[in-house]
């Protein structure tokens, strides 16, 4: 938060740094997000508030970057560990 002055204002609480850690990490481009999480981590300074805001982002990015694959001969089964889409 900037004040009027251009200078940092009050700093980030610990739900702030919570809020902000799980858009970014659930918003990591495919396949990147253990970079991201690196750098997330470093930046928080603070493991509490990572482990809260990954727990909550990795399973809303595994959601968004879920792959469904359609087998040629139509056989197998689709992973439904987390029943998604119901039965």
């Amino acid at each position: 938060q900037m004040s009027e002055d251009g200078g940092a204002g009050e700093p980030l609480s610990g739900d702030q740094k919570r809020e902000i850690a799980v858009w970014f990490l659930a918003n990591a481009p495919t396949g990147e997000i253990h970079y991201v999480a690196k750098d997330v981590r470093a930046l928080l300074g603070d493991d509490a508030a990572y482990e809260a805001a990954a727990a909550e982002a990795y399973p809303e990015y595994n959601k968004t970057h879920l792959l469904s694959l359609q087998l040629p001969d139509r056989s197998g089964d689709v992973n439904n560990h987390h029943n998604l889409w119901g039965d």
